[in-house]
């Protein structure tokens, strides 16, 4: 029996820790209650002696500390030294004690267990040649730290020497001088005076490295810190104090002093608690020593070290990387405490922040300044116009350079242009989705007060109606010739590039005009024709900013094809140096990740590498490259990859790419997602272009001779709509605005029905289905359920959209829904090509959206706005936009209907649920339900003002809408 003095004692039963000798599998029947009452009996006993503690040792195998203490056992803590023993070995990291501490332990042991921390095993090798000498000081100090009960075995199996170390007792059983190893005495001595002294609980803290490990030790005179290194080398650490149990105050004022130097250099850390909580403590723990000890000391008088706290803390607030510890920040905290009025702010400045920085390091001072403004407003603590009313006071201060210094406050500010890289944006060109947001997103920040710029093809070729289309949109917005080419190479060949310019409901176009290189839009065969029109684009896109002056503040470049724009303008000198560049933060939006490998090229084909056509340095090519496939360039991961920011189209899309696109989600970390959208006027447009295409005029004569032939249809429109047979426009003029509603989207879901020759009968639900003609979209499931949909259901459907060129799945799914069509002649309407959207929304029932995947997605928000209900795939942007549709007496919430799985039963499940409502359900209720819809559109200028949030908190400048 050995005595001596009770270290800790937080056991949730309140009694001695104490412990009686077992064998070492401790078996579970050691856990019994004579135990626990031979425990209690001695512990009376002891009081009675008036003894302090009493311990005796059981050892025991990793994992079965939790037997021995049901009862109050000291177990051997044998986990944390095979651990160590294999970190010294290489197998593991540091990784692996925090595991032990953070996962197992809490789970395994009862509250407040008690481990006896062991150096060694006495049938095992001596600690010193387990860890080394070196290493065993990193071990030992560890397992010090981590304490409160130390022992060290040193000897051999067979017993001819050994010693134990028992807390602060030795004893000394045969001869320990015959096995000991002299050389490491010293340093036992220095770790058992440590531990005799600092008494106390320890706490793990994360170093930022893997081969090091930090434990932070409360004792009641000081808060000690530790770092153990168990590298063969010096390493760097960032000791980090977010450990939430770390008894640290928050409202405390601490010093943090190097025992070692800082009485001779005074150099002195000073933090708050909730300071220290959020910051990273730079040191370096050497090979030699292994052990880095740091104390952390509690100040009493924080007034009379006032200055020093905000000096530091100002410092340390400049390199913040984490947004929300501003708010934990003792300088952001004084200065939000001294801006409710100008006056007190100025004080402030004037005598307590110009004096720390003014003749020292005025940048720090400035920096600081500009992001602490940024932040009061960000966290609602002053309104930005306050602000900005601070500054141009400080401007006209005219004391002591506050002038001055009000003005680079100002400069930094300062708002500049907004430049969109697209390859295609309305209403000069388009084939996708993209077009649209490329033209709306930028004409709604320009209404919201940005200088917006798009720089975009002028395509002189292509299909008849594409070719038409930019004709008509150069001559209505009056797009000219600037009379400026710009000029760039590519290998040795230069190229010269026409700029054109118009203007378009207040944003800036330049179109970019080349015989070569801009003849059609996506237009190219081979890899190198490919690439030589991309790396032609951003070079001229990058000519065009510098050349006109533009100084971008953000440039935002789309998809795949401009892309690489980013790279070349970082990685080619004269444009990375070019003034014009100075200020810009490089943003990418990914519209669609599935379509990064169409702009995906091997790097080397027929001897010849790629890599060449954009004349930058060697080294960089690996950041052109893909992830996954290492010799193939992919344009898509180089706009990523060189990119300040990443946006997407939807936050469900954000978080999807992150965890699965094609290998992309290798590069792709804290992505943000900004909903798509539609212009407010979309509808409007819409109308008018359906009022433009005489739809009504041209299809109601065939719609009466439909209700002449077929007698039971007549009896239906004279019973239910009998307004319908009064004239094509007679529905618009009626007094009752449900009812008009209802009126004319029947007349044109009948209209439509007669043009395409579909059954006239105002029963049944008709859906429109127009997409590009791609697996993505979806066809494949309509062809999968048509029957059940059309035959079981029945549905009529209008379906219709191009087929990309090349694109041999849209070329076989487009022959599938001709055949569907001819299959069901009076149920299914097939155009493959251009379909007027405009006709459909505004006369079916539904719109069927349901995409393998769909990063955000537009036709559903056209849907909406134009009263169409939709049957959608959970996925993408589609999550995040369409709601079931629920109604609960008069109450309708959601706007559509969904599904989860991409599989024909789950597309029927949805479909025959749509069916159910439009057939069982009162109109003035579906009448209701699509108002619900409409209520439901996401326009652009909501998405505008949150790119704008977004990007402006990028570059922490307060921009007030």
């Amino acid at each position: 029996m050995v005595e001596g003095t009770i270290i800790v004692n937080d056991r949730e039963d309140n009694h001695f820790i104490t412990t009686s000798y077992y064998d070492s599998a401790c078996r579970d029947i050691i856990a019994n209650p004579l135990h626990h009452y031979l425990a209690l009996t001695i512990e009376r006993k002891l009081r009675e002696k008036k003894k302090g503690y009493f311990l005796n040792i059981a050892e025991c195998y990793w994992g079965r500390e939790r037997v021995l203490t049901r009862t109050g056992v000291i177990p051997y803590n044998s986990a944390l030294f095979k651990i160590c023993e294999q970190i010294i070995h290489g197998t593991v990291d540091v990784r692996e004690i925090y595991h032990l501490y953070d996962n197992y332990y809490p789970h395994a042991l009862p509250a407040g267990t008690e481990l006896l921390g062991i150096l060694g095993n006495h049938d095992e090798r001596r600690a010193v040649n387990t860890f080394g000498q070196r290493g065993l000081r990193a071990a030992a100090m560890l397992t010090s730290f981590m304490s409160n009960v130390i022992m060290d075995y040193e000897g051999s199996a067979e017993g001819e020497g050994w010693k134990v170390y028992l807390d602060n007792i030795h004893v000394n059983w045969n001869q320990f001088e015959s096995a000991a190893d002299r050389s490491i005495s010293g340093f036992y001595k220095i770790l058992y005076s440590f531990q005799r002294e600092q008494k106390g609980k320890g706490y793990l803290i994360w170093t930022g490295n893997t081969m090091v490990a930090g434990a932070m030790k409360f004792t009641e005179g000081r808060i000690i810190i530790g770092a153990f290194n168990f590298s063969d080398s010096t390493q760097s650490v960032q000791l980090q104090f977010d450990n939430p149990v770390l008894p640290i105050d928050d409202c405390g004022y601490y010093r943090v002093a190097d025992p070692m130097y800082s009485p001779v250099t005074g150099k002195y850390g000073h933090y708050t608690g909730s300071e220290l909580r959020v910051s990273r403590l730079q040191t370096v723990v050497s090979y030699t020593d292994r052990v880095k000890i740091l104390h952390l000391l509690r100040v009493e008088n924080p007034e009379e070290l006032s200055n020093e706290f905000l000096k530091e803390s100002f410092i340390r607030l400049c390199s913040i990387s984490d947004i929300s510890h501003f708010k934990a920040s003792y300088a952001f905290l004084e200065i939000a405490s001294h801006s409710d009025t100008f006056e007190a702010f100025f004080t402030f400045l004037k005598e307590r922040l110009f004096p720390l920085f003014r003749n020292e390091n005025s940048h720090t001072l400035e920096f600081g300044l500009k992001r602490t403004l940024f932040h009061l407003v960000k966290n609602g603590i002053q309104p930005g116009e306050k602000i900005l009313q601070y500054l141009d006071r400080l401007t006209q201060s005219g004391s002591d350079g506050f002038s001055e210094f009000g003005r680079r406050l100002k400069q930094h500010n300062r708002s500049g242009a907004l430049v969109f890289i697209s390859a295609e944006a309305e209403p000069f060109s388009k084939i996708g989705g993209l077009a649209n947001v490329v033209y709306e997103l930028p004409r709604e920040l320009a209404e919201l007060g940005e200088e917006v710029y798009v720089i975009t093809p002028f395509y002189r070729h292509g299909d008849e109606k594409s070719v038409e289309k930019m004709r008509k949109a150069v001559k209505k917005y009056r797009v000219s010739y600037t009379g400026v080419n710009v000029r760039f190479k590519i290998l040795d060949n230069e190229y010269s590039v026409g700029v054109h310019r118009g203007e378009v409901d207040g944003i800036h176009y330049f179109l970019l005009d080349h015989h070569e290189s801009f003849d059609g839009l996506y237009w190219g065969y081979t890899a190198e024709e490919k690439l030589r029109r991309r790396i032609a684009f951003s070079r001229a896109c990058a000519e065009v900013i510098t050349t006109f002056g533009l100084f971008p503040l953000f440039t935002f470049t789309n998809d795949a094809y401009a892309g690489i724009f980013n790279g070349i303008v970082k990685g080619d000198h004269v444009y990375r140096e070019n003034p014009n560049f100075a200020r810009t933060s490089f943003i990418h939006i990914l519209h669609n990740v599935g379509w990064q490998y169409f702009d995906a090229y091997d790097r080397y084909e027929r001897g010849f590498d790629h890599f060449r056509l954009f004349n930058l340095p060697d080294y960089l090519a690996r950041d052109f490259i893909d992830p996954v496939h290492w010799r193939r360039i992919n344009c898509m991961a180089a706009g990523v990859r060189f990119a300040d920011w990443v946006i997407t189209v939807s936050p469900s899309y954000a978080e999807q790419i992150q965890i699965a696109s094609d290998g992309l989600e290798h590069l792709l970390h804290h992505v943000k997602g900004i909903n798509n959208a539609i212009g407010r006027d979309f509808l409007l447009r819409t109308q008018h272009q359906f009022k433009h295409m005489r739809f009504v005029e041209r299809n109601y004569p065939l719609f009466l001779k439909k209700v002449e032939e077929d007698a039971g249809l007549k009896e239906k429109i004279k019973t239910r709509y009998p307004e319908l047979l009064k004239g094509p426009r007679h529905c618009e003029r009626v007094n009752d605005r449900i009812r008009k509603g209802i009126l004319t989207r029947m007349r044109n879901k009948l209209l439509l029905q007669a043009q395409f020759n579909l059954t006239v009968d105002p029963d049944k639900v008709l859906f429109a289905m127009i997409h590009r003609i791609v697996e993505q979209k979806g066809f494949q499931l309509l062809l999968d359920a048509s029957e059940g949909i059309f035959k079981h259901l029945g549905f009529q459907g209008v379906i219709g959209g191009p087929v990309p060129s090349g694109d041999q799945k849209g070329e076989e799914l487009g022959r599938g829904l001709i055949q569907l069509r001819d299959f069901y002649p009076e149920s299914v309407a097939v155009n493959i090509g251009f379909l007027n959207v405009a006709t459909a929304l505004l006369s079916s029932d539904v719109f069927l959206m349901p995409s393998m995947y769909e990063p955000g997605g537009i036709s559903q928000l056209e849907s909406f706005a134009c009263g169409c209900l939709v049957v959608a795939r959970a996925t993408g942007g589609l999550r995040d936009t369409v709601h079931p549709l629920r109604i609960k007496g008069r109450f309708i919430e959601g706007n559509g209907f969904l599904f989860t799985d991409y599989s024909p039963e789950s597309f029927y499940d949805a479909m025959a649920r749509c069916a159910v409502f439009f057939t069982k359900t009162d109109e003035r209720v579906i009448y209701r339900a699509r108002r619900k819809a409409q209520d439901s559109v996401y326009f652009w200028d909501r998405s505008a003002r949150e790119y704008i949030k977004e990007v402006y908190t990028l570059k922490e400048i307060i921009r007030i809408i």
